[in-house]
């Protein structure tokens, strides 16, 4: 007779724990290096005199390299279900930029360009997401 393993439904809580804090964590991951880049990227405006139409394209790439990055952490140190996690980190990313900059803008601007940059966060964690799984 086989013997069957009883769940006292703890390991599930647990992973659900886990998934929030690799989510939470890839996310701190994002933002931080979203805000060095952007530092570094104010420097480098500064001290070249770099024309000012290249802001745009350099914050978009920042944004999107530190979606990657947060979701391939997300995935691996929470590879289960990895897409939608990271899914989720992208998701999270976006709105905590957006509340920040519409605090330091003291206004919210609902806009095509947010729902943009949801759908950007969402599709760029999920494909993180899929290669921080495949690399883990």
């Amino acid at each position: 007779m086989r013997a069957t393993k009883r769940s006292s439904g703890r390991e599930g809580k647990n992973t659900f724990v886990q998934s929030l804090v690799s989510i939470s964590k890839g996310t701190g991951i994002g933002i931080g290096i979203t805000c060095i880049s952007i530092l570094l990227l104010a420097v480098i405006i500064k001290i070249f005199n770099v024309q000012e139409t290249i802001i745009p394209i350099a914050n978009q790439a920042i944004k999107i390299t530190s979606i990657i990055i947060a979701s391939l952490f997300t995935a691996h140190f929470s590879p289960e279900r990895a897409w939608i996690k990271s899914s989720i980190t992208g998701l999270l990313y976006v709105s905590i930029g957006f509340f920040i900059f519409s605090y330091l803008n003291g206004s919210i601007l609902w806009n095509r360009v947010l729902i943009s940059d949801i759908l950007t966060g969402v599709v760029i964690g999920s494909i993180g997401g899929v290669l921080g799984s495949r690399f883990h």
